[in-house]
């Protein structure tokens, strides 16, 4: 709920300023036009938020917060796959041990 409100609030700043810019009916169209990319990462954000609330509810705090910060691999996972990019040796090997440290800190809450 407090994410709703949150984004609730933000919203309605956002189209203030907008308004008062001139630039609301511009970001509507926008909006339109690029829907097709726009509604799935709507619908995956507010998943994701749903998830990480259901995450908070059955896993320490402290373990779900270090596991969702985690996202950045997967982030890494896809420029590699996708864009195709190179890894220095050091961003490599902070890859792999964040990789590791999801997978213990997974494994350790699961038995417990």
């Amino acid at each position: 709920m407090v994410n709703f409100f949150l984004n609730v609030f933000i919203t309605l700043a956002t189209a203030i300023y907008l308004f008062s810019t001139g630039r609301f009916m511009k970001t509507i169209r926008d909006a339109v036009s690029y829907r097709d990319v726009l509604l799935p990462m709507s619908i995956f954000d507010n998943a994701a938020w749903i998830a990480f609330a259901f995450a908070m509810s059955i896993v320490p705090i402290a373990v779900a917060v270090a596991l969702s910060e985690s996202y950045i691999v997967v982030a890494v996972i896809l420029g590699l796959l996708v864009n195709r990019e190179r890894l220095q040796f050091h961003q490599k090997t902070g890859l792999i041990l964040a990789i590791i440290a999801a997978i213990v800190l997974a494994a350790i809450t699961s038995s417990s």
